[in-house]
């Protein structure tokens, strides 16, 4: 579905969307940094569908959800080591020199 097709929503009602931090909703000009930057998700950067009405930003709640969900699938590392219970040969090597010279 296109945002036009949407209900459609001023940025100040959006912030309703989002989760608070400390207590507080994003303000209007995250969302509008958001709009016109986007945020950096992985490699890419994701921006926040909107349409200008005269000189307001409108947003919708199909369209945060999409920027919720782009932002949170590209952010995830898909190539991040696994920690192992096994010593590191490297971390080894390290000790045994530290302890020929004394430390």
């Amino acid at each position: 579905m296109a945002l036009t097709d949407e209900p459609l929503v001023p940025l100040r009602e959006a912030t309703a969307f989002f989760g608070r931090v400390r207590g507080k909703p994003p303000r209007v000009s995250t969302l509008t940094r958001w709009i016109l930057r986007g945020v950096r998700a992985g490699s890419l950067r994701v921006k926040l569908e909107a349409v200008r009405q005269g000189v307001r930003w409108m947003t919708s709640k199909p369209a945060v959800r999409r920027f919720l969900e782009s932002t949170a699938r590209h952010s995830v590392p898909t190539d991040t080591p696994v920690p192992s219970d096994k010593p590191d040969p490297h971390q080894a090597a390290v000790a045994r020199a530290l302890d020929a010279v004394g430390w």
